[in-house]
């Protein structure tokens, strides 16, 4: 951690709130290094090609001046951020700040706190045993395992005892290192799943206490100036868009007022009360159904578009709307109803309104079945119509 960057006094007044962030371990990187770490989620994860036309993106939007990033903080124990070298002191105060309240949220968050904390070793660990399945099966073999598994993970939501992915791992008739292969590419999909789960409130929750611990620093006219017009670009929302950090806040915000907290102070007793338990125990689905308000949607200026009646700002047409968006992070959820080695696995797609793309669908459907081995059955709607797809191994056929 480089000097002017004092973490323990903005520590301290975090606890003084309330808070518990714990130690936070600060590096300082180029903007490259947090380029590849945006695209990887972790330092030393196995290379893929896909993760490489991501990488490039970044580095392109981060070399026009598009994006910036100014901090990454990653969930470990202890939770390690990655801070921009070349911040500006005022920069690196807000950094510290908002890198603090993430902190607490992973030491409170029931769908973060303790979950593989020990990550960075296991990738580590994962990275290496792909190298040697490349040593022993080789390169084309091993990505296209990858290929497979890494499109169904990104396309597919749902996770659990029953899910696609774990199911083909248990079940398909692979050899030892294939079933790895996708068994690691889960594992990781499961990390990073409880993060996509909660971006909103963790964002949102970092934001509410940036602002509070900030406001309480001895700070000049200038300063305050300056912080307010960064906190306003991390939050400003261009049209037609979702900002989590603009959404996570503005919900918060409106749960401490209904608690008693004037807005902008610094909740205590009750309204403190309530927003720790709402940190501890919502994800982002919890978060906007049971806390979006009408004040809230009006202030952000969120809409919806109706079909036949264009766009709607009433609060229970955009609580649905961000509902669809924020449930597995916008991916189908498919649930596997029946998974019998060597006979059809019969999969079902959880409609939520959002029709799927079927071609997108007929090219996942086909690496599940060339890694199933035997016919694979996928049922969804499309509109009010039942539609059931069946990969036999050699074509896509569609029934109503």
């Amino acid at each position: 951690m480089e000097p002017d960057l004092d973490l323990a006094a903005l520590r301290g007044r975090a606890e003084q709130l309330g808070l518990t962030p714990g130690e936070v371990v600060l590096h300082r990187l180029p903007p490259q290094a947090l380029w590849s770490l945006a695209t990887y989620g972790l330092f030393g994860r196995y290379r893929h090609w896909s993760r490489g036309k991501a990488f490039q993106r970044l580095r392109v939007q981060g070399e026009l001046g598009l994006q910036r990033i100014y901090e990454l903080i990653v969930h470990t124990e202890p939770p390690q951020a990655y801070v921009l070298a070349g911040n500006r002191p005022i920069e690196d105060l807000l950094v510290g700040a908002h890198v603090l309240g993430h902190a607490d949220f992973f030491h409170r968050s029931v769908w973060l706190r303790g979950r593989d904390v020990d990550v960075g070793r296991k990738v580590l660990l994962h990275r290496q045993r792909i190298a040697d399945y490349v040593a022993s099966h080789g390169q084309t073999a091993v990505e296209s395992m990858l290929d497979a598994a890494l499109l169904i993970e990104a396309y597919v939501a749902a996770f659990g005892p029953q899910d696609l992915l774990g199911t083909i791992a248990r079940l398909a008739p692979l050899e030892p290192w294939q079933r790895d292969c996708l068994s690691m590419v889960r594992e990781e999909s499961l990390y990073f799943q409880a993060q996509e789960r909660t971006k909103i409130i963790n964002e949102g929750w970092a934001c509410f206490w940036h602002l509070r611990i900030l406001r309480g620093m001895d700070l000049c006219p200038s300063d305050r100036l300056e912080l307010a017009m960064l906190h306003s670009g991390l939050v400003a929302t261009a049209p037609g868009s979702l900002n989590p950090y603009a959404l996570g806040l503005e919900i918060l915000e409106d749960v401490a007022l209904l608690a008693g907290a004037p807005r902008g102070a610094a909740p205590t007793g009750g309204a403190l009360a309530t927003l720790l338990d709402l940190a501890g125990s919502a994800d982002d689905r919890a978060l906007v159904r049971d806390h979006l308000s009408q004040r809230s949607v009006d202030r952000l200026g969120i809409s919806v578009l109706m079909p036949g009646t264009g766009p709607s700002g009433d609060v229970e047409n955009v609580r649905r709307g961000l509902l669809r968006q924020v449930a597995g992070a916008g991916r189908p959820a498919v649930e596997v109803e029946q998974a019998v080695s060597g006979c059809t696995l019969r999969l079902r797609h959880l409609h939520d309104g959002r029709d799927l793309d079927l071609p997108d669908a007929e090219s996942v459907l086909g690496e599940v079945q060339r890694l199933w081995g035997a016919p694979v059955l996928l049922e969804t709607m499309v509109g009010a119509q039942r539609v059931c797809l069946r990969h036999d191994g050699k074509e896509v056929q569609r029934d109503s």
